[in-house]
This record gives C-alpha cells, structure tokens and sequence, in this order.
C-alpha cells in the first residue's frame, strides 16, 4: 500500500510559531548534518531524512521559518 504523504510544518506552540518541525505525514523529518545554529527552513542543502532512520549523525528537527 502506498500512502500519500504531504509535507507540512508544525509550530513547536503557540508562543514561538516561526519555530517549526518538518512534518511528511506522521513522521518528523530530521535535517543530517545540519550547522550548529538553527537553520531557516528554506536554506540549502539540507538533506532531510525521517527522524527514526538517523543514527550517529549530526542532526536536528527545529527550524526558523519565516514569517510572511
């Protein structure tokens, strides 16, 4: 079976809406190999992967994401 899944952003809550994880479907998507400083979602490259597949590699699930 295959699931159609699109990709979102989740606000982390309610007082830091540009603080966002990226969602495709249920899974949180992890950017690998990410800098030290939280990066804006639209920087690039990021190389995403979903969160359950990351191991010993450098990541993280936050991102800025501007506000329009």
């Amino acid at each position: 079976m295959k699931l159609p899944f699109g990709d979102r952003t989740e606000a982390i809550d309610d007082r830091h809406t540009d603080t966002v994880a990226l969602m495709r479907g249920p899974l949180t998507m992890a950017a690998v190999n990410a800098p030290d400083e939280m990066p804006e979602l639209a920087a690039l490259p990021l190389r995403f992967a979903p969160f359950y597949t990351v191991r010993a590699e450098k990541y993280t699930t936050y991102f800025k994401q501007r506000m329009e």
